[in-house]
Protein backbone atom coordinates (compact mmCIF):
# COMPACT_ATOMS: atom_id res chain seq x y z
CA UNK A 1 0.00 0.00 0.00
CA UNK A 2 3.07 2.33 0.36
CA UNK A 3 2.21 3.02 -3.25
CA UNK A 4 -0.97 4.04 -3.16
CA UNK A 5 -2.44 1.45 -5.69
CA UNK A 6 -5.75 2.11 -4.55
CA UNK A 7 -8.26 2.43 -1.32
CA UNK A 8 -10.57 0.43 1.09
CA UNK A 9 -12.05 0.90 4.41
CA UNK A 10 -13.62 -1.20 7.25
CA UNK A 11 -17.58 -1.63 7.26
CA UNK A 12 -17.45 -1.26 11.53
CA UNK A 13 -20.44 0.94 11.95
CA UNK A 14 -22.27 -2.15 12.93
CA UNK A 15 -21.77 -5.66 13.61
CA UNK A 16 -22.67 -8.17 11.08
CA UNK A 17 -22.68 -5.36 8.15
CA UNK A 18 -22.20 -6.68 4.78
CA UNK A 19 -22.74 -4.90 1.45
CA UNK A 20 -24.74 -7.77 -0.41
CA UNK A 21 -26.65 -4.63 -2.92
CA UNK A 22 -24.57 -3.99 -6.19
CA UNK A 23 -22.80 0.10 -5.81
CA UNK A 24 -23.77 2.36 -8.36
CA UNK A 25 -21.55 5.07 -9.82
CA UNK A 26 -22.32 7.94 -10.66
CA UNK A 27 -20.85 10.93 -11.57
CA UNK A 28 -18.02 10.21 -9.66
CA UNK A 29 -19.67 9.09 -6.57
CA UNK A 30 -19.85 5.61 -5.30
CA UNK A 31 -23.39 4.49 -4.11
CA UNK A 32 -23.26 1.82 -1.54
CA UNK A 33 -25.42 0.27 0.23
CA UNK A 34 -24.60 -1.81 3.36
CA UNK A 35 -27.21 -3.61 5.48
CA UNK A 36 -27.19 -5.21 9.22
CA UNK A 37 -29.83 -8.01 10.28
CA UNK A 38 -31.80 -6.89 12.89
CA UNK A 39 -31.00 -9.32 16.32
CA UNK A 40 -34.10 -11.36 16.24
CA UNK A 41 -33.96 -13.88 13.93
CA UNK A 42 -37.78 -14.58 13.97
CA UNK A 43 -38.30 -11.14 12.43
CA UNK A 44 -37.78 -9.09 9.42
CA UNK A 45 -35.73 -5.94 10.12
CA UNK A 46 -32.43 -4.34 10.22
CA UNK A 47 -30.62 -1.16 9.37
CA UNK A 48 -28.68 -0.19 6.20
CA UNK A 49 -26.08 2.43 5.84
CA UNK A 50 -25.93 4.72 2.98
CA UNK A 51 -22.47 5.41 1.99
CA UNK A 52 -21.91 7.86 -0.71
CA UNK A 53 -17.46 7.81 -1.61
CA UNK A 54 -15.42 9.66 -3.92
CA UNK A 55 -14.56 6.96 -6.33
CA UNK A 56 -11.21 8.54 -6.50
CA UNK A 57 -9.84 8.95 -3.10
CA UNK A 58 -12.33 6.40 -0.85
CA UNK A 59 -12.86 9.16 1.57
CA UNK A 60 -15.89 11.62 1.77
CA UNK A 61 -17.48 13.94 -1.26
CA UNK A 62 -15.43 17.29 -0.42
CA UNK A 63 -17.80 19.68 -2.48
CA UNK A 64 -21.14 18.56 -0.88
CA UNK A 65 -21.65 21.52 0.83
CA UNK A 66 -21.64 20.86 4.94
CA UNK A 67 -20.50 17.19 4.26
CA UNK A 68 -17.93 15.49 5.88
CA UNK A 69 -19.40 11.82 6.64
CA UNK A 70 -19.03 9.23 4.64
CA UNK A 71 -22.28 7.57 5.86
CA UNK A 72 -26.12 7.79 6.70
CA UNK A 73 -27.81 5.47 8.79
CA UNK A 74 -31.37 4.58 7.40
CA UNK A 75 -33.68 2.43 10.24
CA UNK A 76 -36.69 0.45 9.85
CA UNK A 77 -36.25 -2.31 7.46
CA UNK A 78 -33.20 -3.74 5.37
CA UNK A 79 -32.46 -2.53 1.62
CA UNK A 80 -33.18 -4.53 -0.77
CA UNK A 81 -32.13 -2.20 -4.20
CA UNK A 82 -31.34 1.12 -5.09
CA UNK A 83 -31.88 3.60 -8.90
CA UNK A 84 -30.21 6.38 -9.65
CA UNK A 85 -32.24 8.86 -11.61
CA UNK A 86 -31.99 12.50 -12.28
CA UNK A 87 -35.11 14.41 -11.59
CA UNK A 88 -35.77 17.62 -13.96
CA UNK A 89 -35.96 21.00 -12.64
CA UNK A 90 -34.07 21.71 -9.59
CA UNK A 91 -34.20 18.23 -8.25
CA UNK A 92 -31.06 17.24 -8.65
CA UNK A 93 -29.44 13.60 -8.27
CA UNK A 94 -31.37 11.20 -6.04
CA UNK A 95 -30.84 7.88 -5.39
CA UNK A 96 -34.35 5.82 -4.63
CA UNK A 97 -33.84 2.92 -1.91
CA UNK A 98 -35.77 0.29 -1.68
CA UNK A 99 -36.23 -1.39 1.73
CA UNK A 100 -37.13 -4.55 2.41
CA UNK A 101 -41.08 -3.85 3.38
CA UNK A 102 -41.13 -2.26 -0.31
CA UNK A 103 -40.56 1.69 1.24
CA UNK A 104 -39.17 3.86 -1.44
CA UNK A 105 -36.52 6.09 0.69
CA UNK A 106 -35.38 9.49 -1.26
CA UNK A 107 -31.32 10.55 -1.06
CA UNK A 108 -29.97 13.41 -2.24
CA UNK A 109 -26.59 12.30 -4.56
CA UNK A 110 -23.55 14.15 -3.55
CA UNK A 111 -21.42 14.30 -6.40
CA UNK A 112 -17.96 15.73 -7.20
CA UNK A 113 -17.44 18.39 -9.35
CA UNK A 114 -13.95 17.51 -10.31
CA UNK A 115 -14.47 14.32 -11.53
CA UNK A 116 -17.06 15.00 -13.48
CA UNK A 117 -15.28 16.16 -16.90
CA UNK A 118 -15.95 14.56 -19.84
CA UNK A 119 -13.95 12.15 -22.27
CA UNK A 120 -14.38 9.99 -24.58
CA UNK A 121 -15.61 6.42 -22.68
CA UNK A 122 -16.04 4.37 -25.91
CA UNK A 123 -15.03 4.07 -29.29
CA UNK A 124 -16.80 2.19 -32.80
CA UNK A 125 -14.21 0.32 -35.18
CA UNK A 126 -15.91 0.73 -38.96
CA UNK A 127 -14.09 -2.43 -41.00
CA UNK A 128 -14.30 -3.53 -44.67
Amino acid sequence: WTTKNGWFFDLGASPGERVNIDPLLTLGTLNVLSNVPGTNVCTTGGITWYYQIDYLTGSYIPTAPGVTTIATKLTGSMAVGQVVSELSGSGGLRNFITNGNGTVISQGVNTNNSSNSSRKTSWRQITR
